[in-house]
């Protein structure tokens, strides 16, 4: 009778495992301005493939989307995914003529979010946030700040372009120049990025250059400050002893570099935060940066001692 008694127990206590165990897991979808998206917040059963689309409203673009549970940013629209785990996914959707990346793209990120632009009063706190930058690539660039640090605002730089590295090949010293009026125009749009509005070769974007688009004729929105790529093009050279390559999606690309007859699809017309498309992914164009990828090294064997490249071409 006992051991019917202790089976029986056994029994009932496994039953009451099973149904304490849940089977699902959280879908939380939240957006920043106007949009809709096809799945609203709630619980759905484990493993179970949900396709994600966004739809702007009208005056509004989708850009991308990103959250916990996603592996990387993505304007992939619409978007597969798979309940392996709880999530929190936000579509983000940008006004079309004004365009605000607040809350959004790289804003998300600690090291980006944290800079200082006001570059004239407070000079470490670009190259501060390169070499944390470097570091989450697996590139230790510690040094750098125990040398000496210079970034000036200049009414004309005598290279006569928007930013110059005075300093390239010498380890211990960092001198970056930037035009005057190239900053005042950058630092008073810092959240609006680029645009450009159904892109192709007689479009033109926010700047008025003839804009380029991972698709021809749609839009397409450069969210990264066009400060912040100045800076880390110039601080390739000053740091890193990169020389200009002729590469599409490049940091530190010019079509200076490019043979004669040929010129680059794009030369620092914007990148995304959120694009997959390596010639505008902002994230793919800093891994190449610091892993060397696609990268000329300048030759820094006549300086004593020569500056180190981390090029791997």
């Amino acid at each position: 009778m006992r051991k019917v008694f202790l089976l029986t127990l056994i029994i009932l206590l496994s039953i009451s495992s099973c149904k304490k165990k849940d089977s699902s897991y959280s879908l939380n979808i939240s957006k920043n301005n106007k949009g809709t998206v096809n799945y609203e917040t709630g619980k759905h059963p484990k493993g179970e493939t949900i396709s994600l689309e966004a739809t702007p409203d009208e005056g509004y673009a989708f850009i991308g989307w990103h959250g916990e549970g996603l592996e990387t940013p993505t304007d992939e629209n619409p978007l597969t995914i798979v309940l392996d785990s709880n999530k929190s996914i936000v579509a983000n959707f940008v006004n079309i003529e004004n365009p605000d990346f607040s809350g959004m793209g790289l804003w998300t990120d600690e090291i980006y979010s944290s800079i200082d632009w006001d570059i004239e009063n407070n000079v470490g706190s670009f190259i501060e946030a390169f070499v944390k930058d470097a570091e989450r690539h697996g590139l230790d660039l510690s040094y750098v700040l125990e040398g000496d640090l210079k970034l000036e605002v200049l009414e004309n730089n005598a290279c006569d372009a928007a930013g110059c590295a005075r300093q390239t090949c010498l380890d211990s010293k960092v001198h970056v120049e930037i035009k005057e009026y190239t900053y005042l125009r950058q630092t008073a749009s810092i959240k609006s990025g680029s645009k450009c509005i159904a892109c192709g070769p007689d479009k033109t974007d926010f700047w008025g250059r003839y804009g380029v688009g991972p698709k021809e004729f749609e839009y397409f929105y450069g969210d990264t400050p066009r400060l912040l790529l100045l800076m880390y093009h110039e601080l390739g050279h000053d740091i890193l002893n990169y020389s200009h390559t002729c590469v599409d999606g490049q940091l530190v690309n010019a079509s200076s570099a490019c043979a004669e007859g040929s010129s680059l699809e794009k030369d620092m017309k914007g990148f995304s935060w959120y694009s997959n498309d390596p010639k505008f992914s902002f994230r793919a164009a800093v891994k190449d940066l610091f892993e060397g990828v696609h990268q000329i090294c300048i030759d820094c064997s006549n300086w004593d001692p020569p500056g180190k490249c981390y090029g791997q071409n």
